[in-house]
């Protein structure tokens, strides 16, 4: 005959073992969420700025530059098609062949911005904002220096 003690605290060892899964599965899940969006948080713009030279690979100019918000019908006021392709086209740096890696990416508040080395030392940092993708070059290599901190 079984004794009135032998499943004395039985059900708060298992309930106390569901809590403690749970605890873990809510940690693991956090963790999992945040690496998660670290490292997905810019891959659109990454995306774009993929693309843009993916174009140049295949010196669809005229595409790479609509990737700068430009177009025939609208051409950009302050940076031209002749100048894109004088940056950018046949007889630039890029266009004669010279390699392109990135060095490094910023995530910033509005845009995002990627450091491409072109060929043995010339840095260039673009820039892509977040709202519509348009990529430009950025001003400075890293976030607005001039962004009030607080």
């Amino acid at each position: 005959m079984a004794s009135y003690l032998d499943n004395y605290g039985r059900s708060d060892a298992k309930r106390e073992k569901i809590v403690k899964g749970l605890v873990m599965a809510a940690v693991i899940i956090a963790a999992a969420s945040g690496a998660l969006y670290f490292f997905l948080r810019d891959f659109k713009e990454r995306g774009q700025l993929s693309g843009f030279h993916e174009l140049l690979n295949k010196k669809d100019y005229k595409a790479a530059y609509g990737l700068w918000g430009c177009t025939d019908s609208n051409p950009c006021p302050n940076y031209s098609y002749d100048k894109f392709l004088s940056d950018w086209g046949p007889n630039s740096l890029i266009g004669k062949g010279a390699t392109i890696s990135v060095n490094k990416t910023r995530s910033c508040e509005e845009t995002v911005i990627q450091i491409w080395t072109v060929g043995p030392k010339e840095t260039i940092n673009l820039l892509v904002n977040r709202k519509d993708k348009t990529i430009g070059f950025a001003p400075w290599p890293v976030c607005d220096p001039h962004m009030k901190m607080e």
